[in-house]
């Protein structure tokens, strides 16, 4: 399972959140947070990093999350290989990654597009992972030839994040997978109950926001 950040679903404070995510050690985390300045940005990114780093692995009290965890390859991982990915600000990736080697970046589809060559740069100049938003078959089998690593594809089910827009389907969630050698991620209204839906039809897991900001 992937977490996806999103501070304003948060009640309370966003890091005592973050704690609660890290403790269950998913396969990583996507820092959205797009609505801050780049230094604001930096700033809640270190601490992330901080946080990821400091924190001992405790056994999850729940028995079903722990479980459905494992069965996607979460709980098993450990805080240390977490990868953190970065939304889009790949200019922070030379600070971060001597201090934390499990960093990534996550990229929109048409910027991936858009800055294919300077992402291969630094793909050179550094072993990290690239990932991608992808929302249609065409930008799914496209991804691997940008350097992307893994897509993430949505949206599989209806969820409040995208109100009234409907809910792609399962179907289309086996095409792209059919259509790509690189690891599919589902995202848009995952939840615990339905994670096995996807890796049934063959992703590698899911994508979840609300499902972590309101642990």
């Amino acid at each position: 399972m992937i977490a996806v950040t999103n501070r304003h679903l948060v009640k309370g404070d966003f890091f005592a959140q973050m704690e609660k995510v890290i403790e269950l050690s998913p396969k990583a985390i996507i820092l959205r947070e797009k609505d801050v300045s780049i230094k604001e940005y930096d700033e809640i990114l270190g601490s992330l990093i901080s946080f990821v780093i400091n924190k001992s692995m405790p056994a999850s009290n729940d028995k079903k999350v722990a479980e459905v965890y494992q069965s996607v390859d979460c709980a098993s991982t450990g805080y240390s290989q977490i990868t953190v990915y970065i939304h889009s600000h790949m200019d922070l990736v030379s600070k971060y990654i001597n201090i934390y080697p499990h960093i990534g970046v996550h990229f929109p589809f048409h910027i991936l597009n858009e800055k294919r060559d300077e992402i291969r740069k630094m793909k050179s100049q550094n072993q990290i992972s690239v990932s991608v938003s992808c929302h249609t078959i065409d930008e799914v089998s496209f991804a691997a030839t940008l350097g992307a690593d893994q897509v993430i594809l949505g949206n599989i089910f209806e969820t409040d994040c995208k109100k009234g827009l409907p809910g792609k389907g399962l179907a289309f969630l086996s095409e792209a997978v059919a259509s790509t050698i690189l690891p599919v991620y589902g995202i848009g209204g995952i939840t615990l109950d339905n994670i096995n839906y996807l890796l049934d039809k063959g992703a590698a897991g899911g994508c979840m926001m609300s499902g972590f900001m309101y642990l």
